[in-house]
């Protein structure tokens, strides 16, 4: 596709010359991000955490998936596929590669804290899988563990959200924007422990990445704070809103 072409469909900005030609410093116009739908407002939010708790107890591990991805908000993919290999329930640790890194060099390695309320879901699994690779095992020849897909059925279905599913309101990535939102406005926590958690490269002012390992502990604390905040939105406790203010770091990939 020419330059022109690309000039008259939107997609590049440009700076005429007096001969009617463009100059070499134009640059394409950045896509619009699609985001994903999250509900980022307590009171819908606890309405949500109900019905998660109130979905039936299936081959595929539904209700236990959609209560680990709203206590630890990581990728569905990742979470499906967690292996036992993986999971330290002694230290409350779960470390892996996530499948967005692929071969990637600037994509280090998660480490997600579980709080105790995860702890105990995946104490419970591990009596039914724990002699299986995957925590979320099915036994199917091609697919061995639980497919994503089956937990976006899960919030999209009628038994969901007063029969009218959560398509458009709520996905299974939304749990991501939704810890970061309430963590940061309802918790106080800042940008750069929510981002770092979220798994995403965040930069100290030396222009070098923080690793996996930083702020650990105060990564922990977070986690399980925020396990604990899920448990008062369950019972109706919905809380104060607490905003940030000032300068806070940048995320550099999501």
């Amino acid at each position: 596709m020419s330059l022109y072409s690309n000039i008259i469909k939107g997609c590049a900005q440009h700076t005429p010359t007096n001969r009617g030609k463009y100059q070499v410093g134009w640059v394409y116009k950045p896509h619009k991000t699609r985001h994903k739908p999250a509900i980022t407002e307590p009171y819908a939010f606890s309405k949500l955490l109900n019905n998660v708790d109130n979905v039936a107890d299936t081959f595929d591990y539904n209700r236990q998936i959609l209560q680990l991805l709203a206590m630890l908000f990581v990728r569905i993919g990742d979470l499906c596929a967690m292996r036992w290999e993986q999971v330290d329930l002694a230290n409350g640790l779960w470390e892996f590669r996530p499948q967005k890194a692929g071969s990637r060099k600037d994509m280090n390695d998660v480490i997600v804290p579980l709080p105790r309320q995860a702890v105990a879901i995946l104490r419970q699994l591990h009596a039914k899988t724990g002699d299986t690779p995957f925590v979320f095992y099915t036994g199917r020849k091609n697919a061995p563990h639980t497919d994503p897909q089956r937990i976006n059925n899960a919030l999209n279905s009628k038994t969901m959200n007063g029969g009218a599913g959560y398509l458009g309101v709520h996905c299974p990535h939304g749990f991501r924007a939704s810890a970061k939102t309430m963590l940061m406005e309802r918790l106080g926590y800042g940008e750069l422990i929510t981002e770092l958690q979220l798994g995403n490269t965040m930069l100290n002012r030396y222009g070098r990445a923080y690793s996996r390992m930083e702020m650990l502990s105060d990564r922990q604390k977070m986690l399980q704070d925020w396990a604990d905040y899920l448990d008062d939105l369950r019972a109706g406790k919905i809380g104060k809103v607490i905003y940030l203010t000032g300068k806070q770091p940048k995320a550099v990939n999501e």
